[in-house]
């Protein structure tokens, strides 16, 4: 599961189905995260099997 800001993105991920195959990347897109004190809080739940997690790319928007 992923959670960021206390908030359940995905209840069940699966990176591979996302990926079109095993040992490819995922992409999730989360279109809005207040992060509200500075720091962005993400929960990576494993479910089942072995994960890799090669890296978490983060982008500042602007507030309007």
């Amino acid at each position: 599961a992923i959670s960021i800001q206390g908030v359940v993105i995905e209840a069940v991920f699966s990176p591979a189905r996302v990926a079109g195959g095993r040992m490819r990347g995922a992409l999730v897109s989360v279109p809005s995260v207040l992060v509200e004190d500075g720091t962005a809080r993400i929960q990576l739940t494993p479910q089942a099997g072995d994960s890799c997690l090669s890296g978490i790319e983060l982008i500042r928007r602007g507030v309007d």
